[in-house]
């Protein structure tokens, strides 16, 4: 979508939400002057509204607005808990930080004696349903992964009417971090990659869907491992097989079933939770498919991985914008600079695979995160040294090796 079309379409939607319900369908044929194509697209908004608002009050613009403009405010807010207070059988230690999202201890599980990390929403987003659900569905989706990729949850508890997750203690950095701007190592892209891409076919194999996949949600722990963070955002997806896959169906076996009931329960209203996924995080890393509020499966975690692919490969984002209709144009009908341009020094065979995970078409992109995770281990293969002392060594006679 153009910039100017992308403006009318927005000067238009909020018109129409001025107008009474009953009246909108005969101002937005007025209004649209013949164009059925923009019509369509107004009312796909006014659709997706109206379809949200059990979830939240803010129109779509606004709340990407928001969120782009980061939450400041949440420096302000009072601290969740004090330091030294014991909850159920967790002794809180340190704070380690804060995001819009949550307030992070550090504490120690006095049963199990070992050292976690307790996350807390803030006390303002505690008394928000919304952030509510969305925790308690983060807690959930993750509860039900046991990967080395992705960030271990222990439990789920509530102080003083505040909730929060006992998850496992991470030391290192976030991927946006160690990204900074520049590209890394093709090694440590390799190796971070492949690892990512096994955390997503875990979660995609129990039906879960990431939606928030992006740098700041990838955790680099000190010895070099990957674990994805923060299932927030997370959905149960139906169970489909794909061409060249068992049906995921009897992966389900493993969980209990008071946990397949607790999960089942959660609400997956597409429309509703992608009204949360279009919103919340980076708009940069959102699919095609999440930017208009289509029904979603795991090909979305695969796009999103494919513009943290590009940014580990170029230092820089694959799309730029400093607002949402920008970014909306940029993510639906632009194609990113390609990778090999920015950074000379990647190999050859790796620009093809970022192209191929950021098609815009589901149907043209990888299918599966394993799909993907064997072309990136192809390529680490290829760039293995090649043992030529070795081949050489195996052309001489036997009993050389016995001197």
């Amino acid at each position: 979508m153009e910039a100017e079309r992308w403006r009318r379409v927005e000067e238009l939607y909020h018109s129409t939400l001025r107008v009474a319900v009953d009246q909108r369908a005969a101002f937005l044929k007025d209004a649209c002057r013949g164009d059925a194509k923009l019509c369509e697209e107004i009312a796909s908004l006014l659709a997706y509204e109206s379809s949200a608002k059990e979830f939240m009050e803010t129109p779509a613009f606004e709340v990407a607005a928001k969120l782009m403009a980061g939450d400041e405010a949440s420096e302000n807010q009072a601290d969740p808990v004090p330091i030294g207070v014991t909850l159920q059988r967790f002794r809180v230690v340190e704070k380690l930080g804060r995001g819009g999202m949550g307030v992070v201890y550090k504490a120690e599980d006095t049963r199990l004696l070992r050292t976690v990390a307790l996350k807390f929403l803030p006390a303002r987003l505690a008394r928000d349903p919304l952030s509510l659900e969305r925790f308690e569905r983060e807690a959930h989706a993750a509860s039900a992964l046991n990967h080395p990729n992705i960030c271990t949850v222990y439990d789920i508890g509530e102080y003083e009417g505040q909730p929060f997750i006992a998850m496992e203690l991470l030391k290192g950095q976030t991927l946006d971090h160690q990204i900074g701007g520049q590209p890394l190592p093709i090694e440590e892209l390799l190796s971070f990659g492949i690892q990512i891409t096994e955390g997503l076919y875990a979660a995609h194999q129990k039906g879960i869907i990431h939606r928030d996949i992006k740098p700041a949600n990838i955790f680099v722990t000190s010895e070099g491992q990957a674990k994805i963070l923060d299932f927030g955002l997370a959905k149960l997806a139906p169970t489909v097989t794909l061409i060249g896959e068992k049906s995921d169906r009897n992966h389900y076996d493993d969980r209990s079933p008071e946990t397949l009931h607790e999960i089942e329960q959660l609400p997956t209203s597409d429309l509703a939770v992608s009204r949360t996924g279009v919103a919340m995080g980076t708009a940069g890393y959102m699919s095609p498919e999440q930017a208009r509020g289509e029904k979603l499966d795991s090909r979305t975690d695969l796009f999103s991985f494919g513009l943290v692919l590009y940014e580990m490969a170029t230092g820089k984002r694959a799309f730029q914008g400093d607002t949402g209709p920008e970014l909306y144009n940029a993510i639906l009908g632009q194609v990113p600079a390609s990778a090999r341009k920015m950074n000379p020094s990647i190999p050859a065979k790796l620009e093809p695979i970022i192209n191929r995970a950021l098609q815009k078409d589901r149907e043209a992109r990888y299918q599966s995160a394993a799909e993907l995770r064997t072309d990136l281990e192809s390529l680490q293969q290829d760039l293995l040294p090649k043992p030529h002392a070795l081949r050489w060594l195996a052309r001489l006679p036997v009993y050389w090796f016995f001197f």
